[in-house]
Formats: structure tokens, sequence, C-alpha cells
């Protein structure tokens, strides 16, 4: 099982050693998925063009056809336009829909002294088919860094929030030079849905789509409307589960279905899911769906930028 991680080497480093011994150095957030193996692809020691960037992970990717869950926890200090997706978000939307894998991407920091209103994330963190993730502090509440969404006014980005640690509690990961020390942010958010990724896809041999809607399904919750929705634009659609098996197994109440399959042509297609009904002949049940796909999309379209929507 295999992952990787673009950046400079010793923030890399930090990165990767979640991905493959983050439980150990951090017991409280031990999710159940174990180790990973890690290939490690710095591709910036410090700034790097948007060109060149986007040709290093195109080659990377090509490179490396069995790797299926790309970690990318980097990001530009500017924010995203509202009117249109960024170059390099764009590439890797189209690589997500031609390829088989899918890219986690941190949701980007607020680096500045002085704040004045939250800014929007910086690209690539606006690309639609990735799972964008932002940080959250350990009581769930968004950190002092946060970046918000939306992207292009109506996708909900960043799709969820895990804990990355903030200025006064901080995660514990290894680096090269210093040994295991304390950082925070969305960098270190990220590895931990790679993690839960990599073990949906990998161990338990699910395809992206299922994996990433039951990571955002498993986030959202029953009561996404009454509280995670009030910060959607910080948090997203809610904050991943700790343990796998939370993500996994439905409560004893619930009765999950998942329906998987490949629409041609743009066709519509029905499924009929036998729901019981009690003994008055009636349905009483609350229902909630998570839809997945990897759309084409088209930078050039502006707004209408995923090809599902436009035709």
């Amino acid at each position: 099982m295999s992952l990787a991680r673009d950046s400079e080497r010793e923030h890399g480093t930090e990165v990767t050693s979640i991905i493959v011994d983050g439980s150990r150095l951090n017991p409280w957030l031990d999710d159940g998925c174990g180790r990973f193996k890690v290939r490690h692809f710095g591709v910036c020691d410090d700034k790097i063009s948007v060109s060149r960037l986007v040709r290093k992970i195109k080659e990377i990717v090509f490179q490396n056809p069995d790797i299926h869950v790309w970690n990318l926890s980097l990001g530009t200090e500017d924010e995203v336009s509202k009117n249109f997706i960024s170059y390099d978000a764009a590439v890797i939307d189209e690589l997500t829909s031609e390829r088989n894998v899918i890219f986690v991407i941190s949701g980007t920091n607020d680096n500045r002294s002085v704040k004045s209103g939250t800014l929007r994330v910086g690209s690539p963190a606006d690309s639609l088919n990735s799972i964008v993730v932002n940080s959250v502090r350990n009581n769930g509440t968004p950190t002092t860094y946060s970046r918000k969404g939306n992207v292009l006014s109506f996708f909900n980005k960043p799709d969820v929030s895990y804990y990355g640690g903030d200025h006064d509690e901080r995660i514990i990961v290894y680096s090269p030079v210093r040994g295991e020390i304390e950082e925070f942010g969305t960098s270190f958010a990220a590895p931990w849905i790679s993690r839960k990724l990599c073990y949906l896809i990998d161990i338990m041999g699910l395809s992206r789509e299922v994996a990433k809607a039951l990571i955002i399904d498993a986030a959202t919750g029953w009561e996404y409307k009454k509280s995670t929705y009030k910060v959607k634009d910080l948090i997203g659609y809610g904050i991943v589960p700790v343990n796998i098996n939370d993500i996994l197994e439905p409560p004893n109440d619930e009765i999950r279905f998942v329906v998987y399959g490949t629409s041609e042509s743009y066709k519509t297609v029905n499924y009929a899911i036998p729901v019981p009904r009690d003994k008055d002949n009636n349905y009483p049940y609350v229902a909630r769906a998570t839809m997945c796909y990897f759309p084409k999309c088209s930078r050039s379209q502006g707004v209408d930028y995923t090809s599902r929507e436009y035709r």
C-alpha cells in the first residue's frame, strides 16, 4: 500500500510520518488502520512555478500507476478566485477523472501575523474531485489559521475536517532533523484522511467513489443541518470520525445501502431499494444520501466547470 506526498524534504517527512506511524505518535488518534508504506516524492524546496509543479505531479502519477491515494500537503498563500478554478487544481481534477486515483489536499493555512477577515483557501484546495481537508482543534472547533470555501460559490470546499492541532495544542510528528516534534496545520490533518482512504481502497477493496462517499457521509452525520452547516465554509461537511470502524459500520438503528455503477452517456438510472414498512403500512424512517462521482471538468467553462452539470 503506497501513498505520496509532495513538498520539501523535512516537512514532507513529517507528513509521511503520520501516514506511516501516526497512531503510535498520537495514541488519542488511533484509527485502527495500522501502518502504511509510503513513497515520498518531493516536488519543491520552497517556492515553485505552478506549471513546473503540475508537470512534476503528472509525471509522478503516470510513473506510479499502482498508487491510488495521493496526499498533497501544500498550497499557495493567495486566495483562489471566486470565478474560476485554479490551473493546478484543474489538472488534478483531470488526473482524477481519467485515472484510478484520488487526491487528498490540505486546506492551506492562514499564516498572516495580523488577520483581517478570513481568507479563502489557496490552490490547489479548490480541486473539486479531491478530498480537501481543513483542520480543527481537539474540541472540534475551527483553528486559528483556518481558511474558508466555498468554491465557485456553490461547491462545498473544504470537504471535511480533521484534527491538525493549533498553536497551543499540537500533533506529534517525526522530523528527520529533530526527531519527534510537535506541529500544527492542515498539512497534518490531511494525511489522517489519506490513511483512512488507503484502508478503505487497498485493504477493504472499495472503489474510490464509495470510499470518498463513506468518508463524507461519516463526517456529515444526522446533525449536519443543526450544527455543522453553520460553519460549513470552514469545516466542510463535518469532522471525520477517528476510528475506521465508525466509517465502515453503521449504528444499530441504521441500514446502509451502497449502490455503485457506471452511467453511460449521462443517462439517469433509478434503483429500487427495498424499504420495510411498519404494521400500518407506513414508512417511519428518515433517509440521507451521499453521492460521489469524478466528472470531467473544463476550466474554460468558468463557473460551469463540471461536464455533468452543464449538459
